[in-house]
C-alpha cells in the first residue's frame, strides 16, 4: 500500500469517514466551484442529480451546506449586478502594459434592479393588485363556481 493511500485510510478510520461522507464532501466542493450549478457539480463528482436531491432531503447537515453555497452564489451575482449598476474600471494586461477602461453603468441592470427591488415604489411591468380590508390586511379572494351542467350532460344534449 502506498504511503498516500495508507494516510488516507488512517485519516478515514480516525475521523470515521465513510465513502459516502467523502463523496458528499466532494460534492459540496464541486458545488462551490460551480457556483451551485447542480448538473455541473454532480457530473464532476460522478453522481446523479437525483442523488444530490436525495441527500438534501435526507441529510440536514448536507442540506444546510448546500443552502449556504446557494446564498453565496446569489451574493456573488448581486455583487456583479451592483458593478453593472455603478459602472466599473477594468484593468487588463495588453502587450505587457496595463490598460484600463471604464465600463459605464448598464441601463438594463438598473431597470432589472428596480423591477425586482423597487416594486413597492411602482417599478413594475404589470400592476399587481392585492385586495385589503379597511385596516390594510391582505384579503384572499373567494371564488364560487356553480356548475349548472356537466360536460357529459352538455354532450348528451347535442
Amino acid at each position: 500500500m502506498n504511503s498516500k493511500r495508507s494516510k488516507w485510510v488512517l485519516l478515514r478510520n480516525v475521523y470515521n469517514f465513510t465513502k459516502m461522507d467523502t463523496i458528499k464532501k466532494a460534492m459540496v466542493e464541486a458545488l462551490k466551484s460551480s457556483f451551485g450549478i447542480v448538473s455541473t457539480a454532480a457530473s464532476n463528482v460522478g453522481i446523479s442529480r437525483q442523488t444530490h436531491y436525495n441527500w438534501i432531503k435526507d441529510d440536514p447537515e448536507y442540506s444546510e451546506q448546500v443552502d449556504e453555497i446557494n446564498e453565496a452564489s446569489i451574493d456573488f451575482a448581486e455583487s456583479k449586478l451592483r458593478e453593472k449598476i455603478n459602472g466599473v474600471t477594468i484593468g487588463k494586461i495588453q502587450d505587457g502594459e496595463l490598460v484600463t477602461y471604464e465600463q459605464p453603468p448598464s441601463d438594463t441592470a438598473i431597470i432589472f434592479y428596480l423591477k425586482t427591488k423597487g416594486k413597492k415604489r411602482g417599478y413594475v411591468e404589470r400592476q399587481e393588485i392585492s385586495p385589503v380590508d379597511d385596516q390594510g390586511n391582505s384579503l384572499q379572494p373567494i371564488i364560487n363556481i356553480n356548475v349548472i351542467r356537466t360536460k357529459k350532460e352538455i354532450d348528451d344534449s347535442l
